[in-house]
């Protein structure tokens, strides 16, 4: 008989969702906790190089993958004020074909719903809307006390609650601090059907290139 485990997963983004799947599809027992009160809001795009999109590919099937994603061949560098091409990255299909994987755009709540659907068909418990206080790492089971007060016991914590994570600190000992690098992200997604009205614009969308602007 094989070892069945309990695994808390703190973190229910990217990284928790596709833990939990692979670990319950080896028959551990998986329970997600997810601060946020639902799968995560709309960030924008997401670039799926080779080596994962070969794994969504694996898990999810051809069909399911190809309902989202769209391939990408290269990045266009454009000048951000003549809009003229500075240079052209190429992902070439012999490096490609080693790989195993394409290189793909898709929308970053696309893959993590996709990756929620996976998880949960396979077995895992998802808690939306719970947030780890405190971790314990030195009874005879590790254990998470929630923010409100509930002690969940298991036999292994995975952390994967980003930056700022209750379990680094737990692991480490003391507090994680960032540094700030000093930018300012932007992220927002356009329809396509307003763009393919544009007769300058049009090209972003019609290409399987991924333009960049400097």
């Amino acid at each position: 008989m094989s070892l069945k485990l309990d695994f808390l997963v703190v973190g229910g983004g990217l990284a928790g969702l596709a833990v939990a799947y692979t670990l319950c599809k080896a028959g551990h027992r998986v329970h997600v906790l997810e601060k946020h009160g639902s799968l995560g809001a709309p960030a924008g795009g997401l670039r799926v190089p080779p080596n994962m999109s070969k794994l969504l590919r694996r898990w999810a099937g051809d069909e399911e993958l190809s309902k989202t994603a769209v391939p990408n061949v290269g990045i266009r560098w454009c000048d951000l004020d003549t809009g003229g091409n500075v240079g052209y990255t190429e992902w070439h299909s012999a490096v490609l074909k080693d790989t195993g994987g394409d290189f793909l755009i898709m929308k970053h709540e696309d893959v993590q719903r996709l990756l929620h659907s996976l998880a949960t068909s396979a077995g895992a418990r998802i808690s939306f809307g719970t947030s780890v206080a405190s971790v314990r790492l030195c009874d005879s089971k590790p254990s998470a006390t929630l923010s409100t007060g509930e002690v969940l016991y298991t036999d292994i914590i995975i952390g994967a609650d980003g930056p700022a994570s209750t379990v680094r600190q737990a692991v480490l000992g003391h507090e994680c601090f960032t540094e700030p690098a000093g930018y300012t992200m932007f992220a927002g997604t356009v329809p396509a059907s307003q763009l393919v009205t544009d007769p300058e614009l049009k090209r972003w969308v019609t290409s399987e290139e991924v333009f960049a602007l400097d």
